[in-house]
């Protein structure tokens, strides 16, 4: 036993002697070299840290999250945003209020009408595109099938199915319809909500949905990391948001006002704050496969 201990001993000298003449000589990387690394994409519409000259698809652009994050991008310097809707009417309405929040004057802004829960007319829309022209796709559909509780209200599977078209098919179809459009090193940016983590009761297929989008995205961001393209992606979960999904009613105002009492922040989140959000995912370079909660707060409260 004696002996082996002296054999390792003089085995890690050794070794120890080989690093400091050999591997140690050579030259290290120091805090300058990373800071001299250029930024590996050769897209000259695309920097690191801004969306300026950047081209930006987003489904769910009409209204609420995506409509501020197309708005939000505008005003950074994008070069081309598309936005993806059903209603025309708002579709022509957000088209303008973009252009109107352009800071560069040769960004154009156009919008397409596309029922995102039909794969093939998803896939018509991407075929208009080149490969590789897109530097960040943007999903935010999520529409609620309104199950309520699966026991107590004897569902279906078909009716789950519902839901998944609703939410999770309705921007995993967008995501793989567009998956050779995203320029190597771009994004995508999927939007799931807090009741993955914070299910409650009553919105039983929803959370399940939110869940799929969230664990869809940590898997394609190995899928498109190893693949060499490198591009990323992320999700956004959103908290109670004040969009024009929810209406006015007097029971969607109630049901917002506890909202915003029951988190730490106590207020709902405004869809700028998501944008921003967004913004973020698709400019940090280093950041893929991350679930980014801004939710005032919900998913730690007591």
């Amino acid at each position: 036993m004696m002996r082996v201990a002296r054999t390792y001993r003089h085995l890690v000298a050794a070794s120890g002697a080989m690093l400091a003449t050999g591997l140690l000589a050579k030259k290290q990387l120091s805090t300058s070299d990373c800071a001299a690394t250029t930024w590996p994409g050769d897209s000259t519409n695309y920097g690191p840290g801004s969306l300026s000259g950047c081209t930006m698809v987003v489904f769910g652009g009409s209204s609420g999250i995506g409509l501020a994050t197309a708005i939000l991008a505008a005003k950074q310097g994008a070069n081309q945003i598309t936005i993806v809707g059903r209603n025309e009417e708002r579709l022509t309405s957000a088209v303008k209020e973009i252009k109107s929040a352009a800071t560069s004057q040769t960004c154009t802004v156009s919008s397409a009408s596309v029922d995102v829960t039909d794969e093939a007319k998803v896939q018509q829309f991407a075929s208009t595109f080149e490969d590789g022209s897109v530097d960040h796709l943007v999903t935010t559909p999520g529409g609620s099938a309104r199950l309520g509780n699966l026991i107590a209200n004897n569902r279906s599977c078909d009716d789950v199915r519902r839901q998944f078209n609703l939410k999770y098919f309705a921007q995993l179809a967008p995501v793989l319809a567009m998956s050779e459009k995203i320029k190597d090193h771009g994004s995508i940016t999927m939007v799931s909500g807090i009741l993955s983590r914070r299910t409650g009761r009553g919105n039983d297929a929803l959370a399940v949905s939110n869940a799929a989008i969230e664990t869809t995205v940590r898997c394609l961001a190995n899928d498109f990391g190893f693949d060499g393209r490198q591009v990323r992606v992320n999700c956004l979960s959103p908290g109670m948001t004040l969009t024009p999904v929810y209406g006015d009613s007097d029971w969607v105002k109630d049901y917002q006002h506890r909202s915003a009492a029951a988190v730490p922040l106590q207020r709902n989140g405004k869809p700028e704050e998501m944008a921003h959000a967004i913004a973020f995912l698709q400019t940090n370079l280093f950041v893929t496969g991350i679930t980014i909660d801004v939710d005032g707060g919900n998913v730690i409260k007591p």
